[in-house]
């Protein structure tokens, strides 16, 4: 047995269908196709850029 704590969740799948309704209703797709899994990203864990489109 670990005496070390449990990791901390970085991510959850959201599966309330009115919570899921909420987010499609208020949130913008930054990507193209269908958005049919949504996260919720904890922001402390969160670092890095927002993908952007490639310059031409």
């Amino acid at each position: 047995m670990s005496s070390y704590p449990a990791p901390p969740r970085l991510v959850e799948v959201i599966n309330d269908p009115d919570e899921a309704a909420h987010c499609h209703r208020t949130l913008v797709g930054w990507t193209h196709g269908p958005h049919d899994t949504l996260l919720r990203l904890h922001p402390k864990t969160v670092a890095g850029f927002r993908p952007a489109p490639a310059e031409a």
